[in-house]
């Protein structure tokens, strides 16, 4: 007797309706594809719709061949690639850069008319008159660049050579310029603080030289002739008598000129603004009738003064009398950059006070700008523009 197996079967809307589970090993058939599925476990990962058909029809078949030939194929440059997988079809475009036979055959065709002038014959390259080959560095070899073109080592030995003579050209013009010149005196910044970055220096040189005398001159000062040539003092009695109408003066009398040095009287009174001098008082007899005796007075020491940038910047000023001290703005002396510093010692019993331009501001720890006693110093010292401090041994 003959043996009918019959396994499970439905309709493909069934089947996905239902969604049933298949045992290991049951078979499912889709009566409406015509395809099987199979259990793998009695489990939610059985049930119909998780699993895969185990067959492939004939059109599903092509469908794969077609997508597998159009994944393996890649368009190159100037190829395009068009996949249709409804029509089952793919499509290769070529660019119109991409040369043809017909497009080679006419550019061909066109060189006979040109090829004189456009393209060099291989029979040049290397020659003379023709075209130079390149290397493996892309560089004219050697052997087809005419001696008279220079090679690099060439340009670098000569351009050394003109650097070393140019820079011993400049040292031995600076040599001579500077001419075994003292150290603080051989730049041009030095020379210009020198002159005290004066541009006109000779002109205030030459202004100031003609106020003074001379040594080789002979120059009248109230009938009296100084020659310091000689370092005399020449004139007549009658000439210093008649300069000289001060009341605190005495006639003078005799017969000596003034070149003797010698006085018949003496000056009995100190003329106002002037000290007594020591100076020709020694080995005079007194107690003699005809006594010549010569008592001279100088000018009192400076009473009133200026810090001067180039006499007196970094320098101590000894006062031996009262003296006032003063310090110019910026305009009137600009030779004092900040830290300059003046010292000033009270040396006699006159008191030194210090003042200032309008235009200076001085400062103190005390504000107090006196000498306090003999001996006092005070220390002057430039902060920064118009601005002073004063320090030292100082009272009001």
């Amino acid at each position: 007797m003959a043996i009918r197996l019959q396994i499970r079967r439905d309709t493909s809307t069934n089947w996905s309706t239902n969604n049933p589970i298949l045992q290991v090993g049951e078979f499912g058939f889709d009566t409406t594809v015509n395809r099987f599925k199979v259990g793998i476990a009695s489990s939610e990962t059985s049930r119909w719709n998780v699993l895969p058909y185990l067959n492939v029809i004939p059109s599903e078949l092509t469908e794969l061949a077609q997508d597998a030939v159009e994944a393996a194929i890649t368009a190159g440059t100037g190829i395009t690639k068009t996949y249709s997988d409804n029509a089952n079809t793919i499509t290769l475009a070529v660019d119109s850069t991409i040369a043809n036979k017909t497009y080679v055959d006419t550019a061909v065709s066109g060189l006979s008319s040109t090829s004189a002038t456009t393209y060099i014959p291989l029979s040049l390259l290397g020659q003379v008159d023709g075209v130079a080959e390149l290397d493996s560095n892309g560089f004219v070899p050697e052997s087809q660049i005419p001696a008279s073109i220079a090679r690099d080592t060439e340009i670098s030995s000569a351009i050394s050579t003109e650097v070393t003579n140019r820079n011993t050209a400049i040292s031995t013009a600076i040599s001579n310029l500077v001419d075994t010149a003292p150290n603080a005196l051989n730049t041009l910044n030095e020379l210009a603080a020198a002159i005290n970055n004066d541009a006109s220096y000779a002109a205030t040189v030459t202004t100031a030289l003609g106020t003074k005398i001379t040594a080789s001159s002979t120059d009248t000062l109230s009938n009296k002739t100084i020659n310091l040539t000689s370092n005399t003092l020449t004139g007549t009695k009658a000439q210093f008598n008649a300069a000289i109408t001060d009341a605190d003066f005495v006639t003078l009398s005799g017969t000596e000129e003034l070149t003797n040095k010698t006085l018949n009287s003496p000056i009995i009174n100190q003329p106002t603004g002037m000290v007594k001098s020591d100076v020709g008082l020694a080995n005079v007899d007194n107690t003699s009738d005809n006594t010549k005796a010569l008592i001279s007075y100088i000018a009192e020491p400076q009473l009133t003064r200026t810090i001067n940038s180039s006499t007196d910047k970094n320098k101590l000023i000894e006062c031996s009398v009262a003296t006032t001290i003063t310090i110019p703005n910026d305009t009137q002396d600009a030779g004092w950059p900040a830290g300059s510093m003046v010292e000033v010692r009270q040396v006699g019993t006159g008191q030194v006070t210090i003042t200032k331009d309008a235009a200076v501001t001085m400062v103190g720890a005390d504000s107090q700008f006196k000498t306090r006693v003999q001996w006092s110093t005070i220390m002057l010292e430039k902060r920064s523009a118009n601005s002073w401090l004063v320090t030292g041994d100082t009272t009001a």
